[in-house]
Protein backbone atom coordinates (compact mmCIF):
# COMPACT_ATOMS: atom_id res chain seq x y z
CA UNK A 1 0.00 0.00 0.00
CA UNK A 2 2.65 2.17 1.10
CA UNK A 3 4.13 2.02 -3.07
CA UNK A 4 0.90 3.19 -4.40
CA UNK A 5 1.70 6.99 -2.70
CA UNK A 6 2.14 9.78 -5.07
CA UNK A 7 5.25 11.59 -5.54
CA UNK A 8 3.61 14.62 -4.14
CA UNK A 9 1.83 12.78 -1.33
CA UNK A 10 5.28 11.43 0.07
CA UNK A 11 6.86 15.13 0.04
CA UNK A 12 4.30 16.08 2.16
CA UNK A 13 4.83 13.00 4.45
CA UNK A 14 8.35 13.72 4.38
CA UNK A 15 8.09 17.21 5.17
CA UNK A 16 5.81 17.06 7.90
CA UNK A 17 8.23 14.29 9.55
CA UNK A 18 11.19 16.33 9.45
CA UNK A 19 9.57 20.39 9.54
CA UNK A 20 10.79 21.66 6.46
CA UNK A 21 7.62 23.22 5.71
CA UNK A 22 6.80 26.62 6.94
CA UNK A 23 3.51 25.94 8.29
CA UNK A 24 5.13 23.32 10.62
CA UNK A 25 8.09 24.89 11.81
CA UNK A 26 6.22 26.11 14.70
CA UNK A 27 7.54 25.54 18.52
CA UNK A 28 4.33 24.82 20.39
CA UNK A 29 3.66 21.30 18.03
CA UNK A 30 7.21 20.02 19.55
CA UNK A 31 6.00 17.59 22.42
CA UNK A 32 8.05 18.74 25.71
CA UNK A 33 6.42 17.22 29.15
CA UNK A 34 5.11 19.70 31.24
CA UNK A 35 7.46 19.67 34.08
CA UNK A 36 10.27 20.78 31.83
CA UNK A 37 8.24 23.47 30.20
CA UNK A 38 7.97 25.26 33.53
CA UNK A 39 11.35 25.00 34.78
CA UNK A 40 13.89 25.22 31.58
CA UNK A 41 11.65 26.68 28.92
CA UNK A 42 11.62 30.94 28.69
CA UNK A 43 7.75 31.32 28.19
CA UNK A 44 5.11 33.74 29.73
CA UNK A 45 3.87 31.32 32.17
CA UNK A 46 3.16 34.14 35.36
CA UNK A 47 4.21 33.01 39.12
CA UNK A 48 3.70 34.20 42.25
CA UNK A 49 5.96 35.11 44.82
CA UNK A 50 5.39 32.35 47.01
CA UNK A 51 5.64 30.21 43.71
CA UNK A 52 9.09 31.98 42.82
CA UNK A 53 10.73 31.51 46.56
CA UNK A 54 9.88 27.60 46.65
CA UNK A 55 11.14 27.55 43.26
CA UNK A 56 14.42 29.25 44.49
CA UNK A 57 14.76 27.51 47.60
CA UNK A 58 14.50 24.04 45.29
CA UNK A 59 17.24 25.30 43.14
CA UNK A 60 19.04 26.00 45.71
CA UNK A 61 18.93 22.92 47.44
CA UNK A 62 19.25 20.77 44.82
CA UNK A 63 22.20 22.51 42.72
CA UNK A 64 24.10 24.82 45.23
CA UNK A 65 24.32 22.74 48.52
CA UNK A 66 25.87 19.44 46.61
CA UNK A 67 28.22 21.89 44.71
CA UNK A 68 29.36 22.85 48.30
CA UNK A 69 29.81 19.36 49.55
CA UNK A 70 32.03 18.31 46.17
CA UNK A 71 35.59 19.23 45.77
CA UNK A 72 35.43 19.01 42.46
CA UNK A 73 35.45 22.22 40.72
CA UNK A 74 34.30 20.54 37.17
CA UNK A 75 31.19 19.84 38.70
CA UNK A 76 30.94 22.46 40.87
CA UNK A 77 31.41 24.85 37.45
CA UNK A 78 28.52 22.20 35.87
CA UNK A 79 26.47 22.88 38.43
CA UNK A 80 26.55 26.78 38.79
CA UNK A 81 25.79 27.20 35.08
CA UNK A 82 22.92 25.17 35.29
CA UNK A 83 21.42 27.08 38.43
CA UNK A 84 22.23 30.08 37.01
CA UNK A 85 20.43 29.01 33.82
CA UNK A 86 17.25 27.38 35.55
CA UNK A 87 17.52 30.60 37.97
CA UNK A 88 17.31 32.80 34.98
CA UNK A 89 14.46 31.38 33.69
CA UNK A 90 12.50 31.88 37.40
CA UNK A 91 13.25 35.50 37.42
CA UNK A 92 12.36 36.00 33.68
CA UNK A 93 8.70 34.43 34.63
CA UNK A 94 8.35 36.04 38.15
CA UNK A 95 9.34 39.32 36.29
CA UNK A 96 6.89 38.87 33.73
CA UNK A 97 4.29 38.46 36.58
CA UNK A 98 5.05 41.95 38.13
CA UNK A 99 5.33 43.63 34.61
CA UNK A 100 9.30 44.44 34.91
CA UNK A 101 11.75 44.19 32.16
CA UNK A 102 12.07 40.44 31.74
CA UNK A 103 15.55 40.96 29.86
CA UNK A 104 17.40 42.66 33.28
CA UNK A 105 15.65 40.26 35.24
CA UNK A 106 16.80 37.50 33.59
CA UNK A 107 20.41 39.00 33.50
CA UNK A 108 20.10 39.34 36.78
CA UNK A 109 19.10 35.90 37.64
CA UNK A 110 21.77 34.25 35.60
CA UNK A 111 24.65 36.49 36.98
CA UNK A 112 23.27 36.68 40.69
CA UNK A 113 24.47 33.43 41.48
CA UNK A 114 28.48 34.35 40.58
CA UNK A 115 28.15 38.20 42.50
CA UNK A 116 27.13 35.77 45.63
CA UNK A 117 30.43 33.64 45.11
CA UNK A 118 32.35 35.61 43.89
CA UNK A 119 32.69 38.83 46.12
CA UNK A 120 31.84 36.52 48.84
CA UNK A 121 35.52 35.17 48.69
CA UNK A 122 36.89 38.74 48.81
CA UNK A 123 34.53 39.41 51.86
CA UNK A 124 33.21 42.56 50.51
CA UNK A 125 30.59 44.37 52.74
CA UNK A 126 27.26 44.98 50.92
CA UNK A 127 26.88 41.96 48.91
CA UNK A 128 23.84 41.15 50.81
CA UNK A 129 22.20 43.87 49.55
CA UNK A 130 23.02 43.15 46.12
CA UNK A 131 21.84 39.66 46.13
CA UNK A 132 18.73 39.86 48.87
CA UNK A 133 17.17 42.83 47.94
CA UNK A 134 15.81 41.93 44.50
CA UNK A 135 14.85 38.49 45.83
CA UNK A 136 12.73 40.37 48.16
CA UNK A 137 11.24 42.62 45.85
CA UNK A 138 10.74 39.62 43.70
CA UNK A 139 8.57 37.65 46.60
CA UNK A 140 6.48 40.58 47.59
CA UNK A 141 5.47 42.59 44.95
CA UNK A 142 2.21 42.12 43.56
CA UNK A 143 1.55 42.32 39.67
CA UNK A 144 -0.43 45.26 38.38
CA UNK A 145 -4.08 45.13 37.71
CA UNK A 146 -5.80 46.04 35.35
CA UNK A 147 -7.54 48.82 36.12
CA UNK A 148 -8.69 50.16 32.92
CA UNK A 149 -10.98 46.69 32.56
CA UNK A 150 -12.43 47.36 35.95
CA UNK A 151 -13.40 50.71 35.04
CA UNK A 152 -14.89 49.91 31.83
CA UNK A 153 -17.30 47.04 33.06
CA UNK A 154 -18.69 49.39 35.65
CA UNK A 155 -19.52 52.47 33.07
CA UNK A 156 -20.71 50.03 30.43
CA UNK A 157 -23.59 48.96 32.75
CA UNK A 158 -26.81 51.16 31.51
CA UNK A 159 -28.86 52.73 33.74
CA UNK A 160 -32.33 50.89 34.32
CA UNK A 161 -35.71 53.15 33.42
Amino acid sequence: MEKNKSASERRKERDSLTHNNNNNNNFNEVKVPLILRKHLFYDDEKISGTRYFFRFLIISIVFIWPSMILDNSFFRIILFIFFSYMFSVVVYKRCNSIKFSRIIGAIWGFSVIWFSVLLNYQQIDGIGLITTVPHLILIFKNGFSDTTTVLETKTDKSPKP
